[in-house]
């Protein structure tokens, strides 16, 4: 770890715990994070001079407080200055307030080893390297990306930033913890006459030459040199979403109504009587923080507890939601039954707020097919790779969705390209017995399949003439 962030740690842990002895505090918080980037921007292979190569620092402190009289505040400054820290968290108190759930703090016994970035890429901030390694990367995919040739194509524009992180821990009842990262981000993105298309990816590892290929063919999937045309739906026809096209569903569709606080609220298509029971269809949501070399796995949360993998759907049935402590302590004091059921997982980003790491979703008892095995069986197979639009609704499953560069093969071969507008429902896809998976991929820190099914309709959208 830094000698500057370490210095900062113990000076904070001072100043707290002589706030504690002398009676100012009872419970303390403190999160301490150093990130350093490095970032490569081009342009048609070209640095432009409004964008070049970059470096930055940023030291972040977030704190929660909590007064002898249950006053509590969580302040949040950017700044590695001890002094001007220390103000910030006297001003902090003056507005603290009472909260009728508040986060508790345990000492723990241990944290986790987890592994969040390969040796090789640490070794390349500890050389002082990173700034090069940024612009090889950016040269590496732009070099790909020339080699992609479209009618409507005008311009490209490659990314490339290595992260580097440092994270410490500690609280009032002595737990301290903390966790080096570093990452890799990696964006291609081709600009057309009338759209765009992107990939971009996330890993802690230094890519090599087939990953940054694989990214840049990622980004001109769509770009297949077929005719467009308006959609001509035929009877029979099938639709298959791709990995990438059923998880932006769920996100819009299904884990809203999985959040905690939605959960206790009844905001959502679930509440607190759902819990324990079937509230989907063969849907599994597994999350592990615990993946080796993810950007998104860790060892802690904010609140300081241990991460841990959790199932959050079983096979359709609502098992385990993601809490904070004070979400943890809203329900057990609200619903008596549910009193020791359930267990920090290590999932908290906020006082009020958990969210995911390491996303798994499968498809119980669905049968596994093919894309190819998919578009050789039916007389029409519309290829959806991308959904874009605001027409989701959580409450009901219920979306009417874009989809640009959509693929239409008839008779087993490609036959065009079109927009359309999606319509369905995700808990009707869902239930469709004669649904198909396709292959699972991962997209960040989401891995899912793909899904082909019947029950969604294309609406034919119409198409400008150039």
């Amino acid at each position: 770890m830094n000698d500057a962030l370490r210095t900062l740690h113990a000076a904070l842990e001072n100043l707290l715990a002589e706030w504690k002895s002398e009676g100012t505090l009872s419970t303390y918080i403190v999160n301490l994070t150093s990130q350093r980037e490095h970032t490569s921007v081009l342009f048609k292979g070209l640095r432009h001079t409004k964008a070049p190569e970059q470096g930055s620092t940023r030291t972040e402190i977030t704190a929660y407080l909590e007064t002898p009289s249950g006053r509590c505040v969580e302040a949040m400054m950017i700044t590695g200055s001890f002094s001007l820290a220390r103000e910030r968290l006297r001003e902090a108190l003056t507005v603290a307030a009472p909260l009728s759930h508040k986060p508790s703090v345990k000492k723990h016994a241990r944290y986790p080893a987890v592994p969040l970035a390969s040796e090789e890429l640490l070794a390349v901030f500890a050389r002082g390297e990173a700034a090069a390694t940024a612009a090889r990367l950016a040269q590496q995919t732009d070099a790909f990306a020339a080699g992609v040739s479209h009618e409507r194509l005008m311009s490209r524009e490659v990314h490339a930033t290595l992260s580097h992180s440092e994270r410490r821990y500690f609280d009032s009842t002595g737990n301290t913890a903390s966790e080096e990262a570093a990452s890799v981000s990696l964006q291609c993105t081709f600009w057309l006459t009338d759209t765009s298309e992107d990939a971009s990816d996330a890993v802690g590892t230094l890519p090599d030459e087939a990953f940054v290929k694989h990214l840049v063919n990622e980004a001109a999937r769509n770009l297949a040199q077929t005719e467009v045309r308006k959609l001509v739906p035929r009877e029979g026809s099938l639709v298959a979403l791709t990995p990438k096209a059923f998880l932006s569903l769920l996100e819009d569709l299904v884990f809203p109504n999985l959040q905690a606080r939605t959960i206790l609220r009844k905001t959502g298509a679930f509440e607190v009587a759902h819990i324990g029971t079937r509230v989907l269809e063969r849907l599994t949501l597994r999350d592990d923080p615990h993946k080796p070399y993810s950007p998104f796995s860790g060892c802690y949360d904010t609140e300081g507890t241990p991460t841990a993998p959790v199932t959050v759907v079983e096979n359709g049935t609502l098992a385990h939601p993601l809490f904070t402590a004070s979400l943890l302590a809203e329900l057990e004091a609200d619903h008596a039954q549910f009193a020791g059921r359930f267990s920090l997982t290590g999932h908290a980003s906020g006082l009020d707020s958990a969210s995911h790491t390491n996303c798994e979703v499968s498809l119980e008892n669905v049968e596994t097919t093919t894309l190819e095995a998919t578009i050789a069986s039916a007389p029409q197979v519309v290829v959806v790779s991308n959904l874009t639009g605001m027409s989701a609704d959580p409450l009901t499953g219920q979306f009417a969705l874009d989809a640009d560069g959509a693929k239409v093969f008839e008779n087993g071969v490609l036959a065009y390209s079109t927009s359309l507008t999606l319509r369905g429902n995700i808990m009707e896809v869902l239930r469709d017995e004669r649904a198909l998976a396709l292959p699972r991929e991962r997209a960040f820190n989401r891995w899912a399949p793909g899904v082909v099914t019947g029950t969604l309709s294309c609406v034919a959208k119409e198409l400008v003439e150039d």
